[in-house]
């Protein structure tokens, strides 16, 4: 169980609502609405996720978010996370996760039970392995087949891996009916060989060890059902090396035992080996085939459980039981079982005329581990293709009523969910610098920081906060300097972390820097430090009060130094009216600016004494985005922030 304490952050619902950056700002700069749930307390809720209907997509972006150090596996305290929150229903009991992103390679999600809030979250490996997050490549990710409880909350996060992150399309599922005949099941990334998490990213030619287990199956209220066959799943990323010409992984085994090994099964005269010939005996529509990624194997998929399962003619059954002549459309190569024999006067090989791996129409069976190693492609094999970057790895199975000559039909095993995951390559030297420690600055001073390095092309950064450091330009080229006024008004110091990549034209190699200060409450204004890099170089001239209204005031200074004296600006976040309210009487008549994130002024509302100690606003005509709040009274000016939604 994980302890979530309170962030200081912004608090913004928008529900499925989605605005793109510029709509807010215009052009290339970049807004604070993608941060908008950038921490579990702020998760926007999928909504309409109905048991047994198609999956919910909803838009989303991580531009701006802040790193969640919560989540520390697969880098997720390193680069913009977001969070969302799924309600399952009464009938839910298997959640399926598909990130799509058009704008970064590798989505990241990693799933949390949180019933009773943000406050305690308990990680939920994903697809009922060992992996506490996914990451994806070629723009997805996915997590098919994880094992939820109905009637409750869960929270997903969502990162980009090595990126700033973007746009990006979020889509769930639930399935109420639980498995007919494989009761548990998993996948697990056992070992690699360059060390590191198992969860990835994988090295040019690194060794990963895998095992597909079968951990307890059923014959009992289907008919005496035996498990007979497993088709596994993979991506376009592992060297065409890890297999033999029929498409086996080299080196596998059966709970330690080699395949084709005579007797290697669970039970009985049980064998298994690799075939691809096995048909499936009955016409089904969840089923479809074909040469999804084009690499020129055959691949499979579910309709029910995977998105993106292609709308094409599904699988066509044979005829006829026990013996099946005509067995089917033919599945992909797996690794199926024959040695107990059926009715059929031949003996199996052919998988269709022999029944599978069991000895009972009753109470649980198992277990069955299929291990083995495959190799990631090596550079530069992997740079002239991104799903050569694809380690996806899942599986299908089968009951010797769908394949052999038991009696079945396509509904036997029908809600056995199948198992699939994303894995990534990374392809291209990373080089992570130390992070760099930079002096403090005062809420209204200048942060000044030049991001360069020799053999750098270009920059992509993420500094978060996003309303203490408000900067709208997230890339630039080498040398680009990064100048803003920063802002704090928590009476509490707040921490900023920068993160910045660099990225060399025409190579995978990236160069990652990290930089963290404080932001302090400190008090009445002094002069501005700036920062260039990690030196301490000016001081700039404070701009006096009535400065340039076109521009955000440098240097401003709230004046306030205890709770009693600040400003107050609510509700937050805002749709059509806010108050402004002070603690103290005026005396004389005050004025009230309002700054876009961009630091362009939009407004100016005057405050007569007769308005007593607050001043409604109406903010309708605003855009949705955060604004900063500039009360000016008697020479004094005091900042807050305002979110409209």
């Amino acid at each position: 169980m994980i302890h979530v304490p309170h962030l200081t952050r912004l608090a913004l619902f928008l529900g499925i609502s989605f605005l793109k950056p510029d709509i807010i700002f215009g052009g290339n700069a970049v807004g604070n609405m993608c941060a908008v749930n950038d921490d579990c307390q702020t998760a926007t809720t999928i909504p309409g996720v109905i048991s047994d209907q198609s999956y919910v997509c909803i838009a989303g972006c991580n531009l701006n978010a802040s790193p969640d150090n919560l989540v520390s596996s697969c880098q997720m305290g390193d680069f913009p996370t977001v969070w969302y929150r799924v309600n399952a229903d009464a009938n839910a009991t298997v959640l399926n996760i598909e990130v799509h992103s058009p704008d970064f390679e590798s989505p990241v999600i990693s799933l949390f039970y949180g019933n009773v809030g943000c406050d305690y979250l308990e990680p939920v490996n994903l697809t009922n392995g060992n992996l506490s997050c996914i990451i994806g490549s070629h723009g997805v990710a996915m997590a098919v087949g994880t094992t939820i409880t109905s009637s409750y909350t869960y929270y997903i996060a969502v990162s980009s891996l090595i990126s700033i992150g973007g746009d990006f399309e979020i889509c769930v599922s639930t399935i109420s009916k639980g498995s007919y005949c494989v009761i548990s099941r998993d996948l697990q990334v056992v070992a690699r060989s360059n060390g590191g998490p198992l969860e990835g990213p994988f090295a040019p030619a690194e060794k990963v060890s895998i095992c597909m287990n079968i951990n307890s199956y059923t014959a009992a209220n289907n008919g005496c059902q035996w498990f007979q066959g497993i088709v596994p799943v993979f991506g376009n990323g592992w060297d065409p090396s890890s297999f033999d010409l029929n498409g086996q992984p080299l080196h596998g085994t059966l709970n330690d035992r080699l395949f084709g090994v005579v007797g290697n099964g669970v039970y009985g005269a049980a064998t298994w080996d690799w075939f691809n010939d096995v048909g499936y005996h009955y016409n089904n529509s969840r089923y479809r085939i074909g040469d999804f990624d084009n690499n020129g194997t055959i691949d499979m998929c579910n309709g029910v459980y995977e998105m993106n399962c292609p709308l094409q003619d599904s699988i066509r059954g044979g005829c006829c039981g026990p013996c099946w002549d005509d067995q089917g459309d033919i599945l992909p190569p797996g690794w199926f079982a024959y040695g107990i024999n059926g009715t059929c006067p031949n003996e199996g090989p052919p998988i269709k005329v022999d029944w599978g791996d069991g000895n009972t129409c009753g109470g649980d069976m198992g277990t069955w581990s299929f291990c083995f190693d495959l190799i990631t492609r090596d550079t530069p094999d992997c740079l002239d293709d991104s799903t050569k970057q694809d380690l996806t790895l899942g599986f299908y199975t089968f009951a010797d009523g769908e394949i052999g000559a038991w009696t079945g039909s396509s509904s036997a095993c029908a809600y056995d969910q199948p198992v699939k995951l994303s894995l990534k390559a990374q392809c291209g030297k990373v080089t992570t610098h130390p992070i760099r420690e930079l002096p403090d600055l005062c809420s209204g001073n200048i942060f000044k920081y030049q991001i360069e390095e020799p053999g750098i092309t270009t920059w992509e950064w993420n500094i978060s906060p996003y309303w203490a450091v408000p900067f709208p330009i997230n890339t630039g080229e080498n040398g680009f300097i990064i100048e803003t006024p920063v802002h704090n008004q928590n009476n509490i110091s707040q921490s900023v972390t920068g993160i910045f990549i660099g990225h060399i034209s025409g190579s995978k190699d990236v160069v990652i820097k990290k930089i963290h200060f404080d932001i302090a409450d400190c008090g009445p204004y002094t002069e501005d430090p700036i920062y260039v890099g990690n030196e301490k170089q000016t001081k700039l001239d404070s701009i006096p009060p009535g400065g340039n209204f076109s521009e955000l005031p440098i240097g401003m200074r709230s004046d306030m130094t205890s709770n009693e004296n600040r400003i107050n600006v609510y509700p937050l976040p805002a749709n059509d009216k806010v108050y402004v309210e002070w603690h103290s009487v005026l005396k004389q008549g005050a004025l009230i600016t309002i700054f876009g994130s961009d630091g362009a002024g939009v407004e100016e509302i005057l405050v007569r004494p007769e308005d007593g100690k607050r001043k409604l606003i109406d903010i309708k005509h605003l855009s949705p985005g955060v604004y900063l709040i500039l009360f000016t009274s008697n020479g004094h000016r005091y900042i807050s922030r305002m979110v409209k939604f």
